[in-house]
């Protein structure tokens, strides 16, 4: 086994973590730079732990207020962007302070070490016709200067 084999993470972890991330870009490459950290020119087993980092620290609350104002400050913020915060927590009567997704559900990603779990269709290939003006018939446009 290479060194640090076991510790990578399973492919579901890797991907709901770069998922996590992409959504909240402006937070987690912001908290990121001002680490000294380029996570893009990062190695992906040192990137994912950053990431796993970022998403523990940003899910630590002392209260359920205080996890319901940050997703409150969030949700707007992102209106900003024109976009919706995908994060966003449900107030609840008696939080007990952990938060609570409303976009947790993975169950629609696909398996990296298996299929997929929905199959596109198949689609034949265009008919070349060598020499001709329009090689691709009506598929494509001409090519230009031709």
């Amino acid at each position: 086994m290479d060194y640090g084999a076991a510790n990578e993470p399973p492919g579901r972890a890797a991907r709901g973590l770069l998922t996590w991330a992409i959504d909240l870009w402006p937070y987690v490459n912001g908290k990121a730079l001002s680490m000294n950290l380029d996570l893009k020119e990062m190695d992906a087993s040192d990137m994912c732990d950053v990431l796993h980092y970022f998403f523990e620290e940003d899910n630590r609350f002392s209260s359920g207020e205080e996890a319901e104002a940050l997703s409150k400050m969030r949700s707007n913020l992102y209106l900003l962007y024109g976009k919706t915060y995908k994060y966003s927590i449900q107030a609840s009567s008696g939080s007990t302070g952990g938060r609570q997704y409303i976009n947790d559900d993975f169950s629609n990603i696909d398996d990296p070490m298996g299929e997929a779990k929905s199959h596109k269709g198949y689609v034949p290939p265009t008919k070349f016709k060598g020499e001709s003006h329009a090689p691709f018939g009506a598929t494509l446009d001409p090519p230009i200067g031709g």
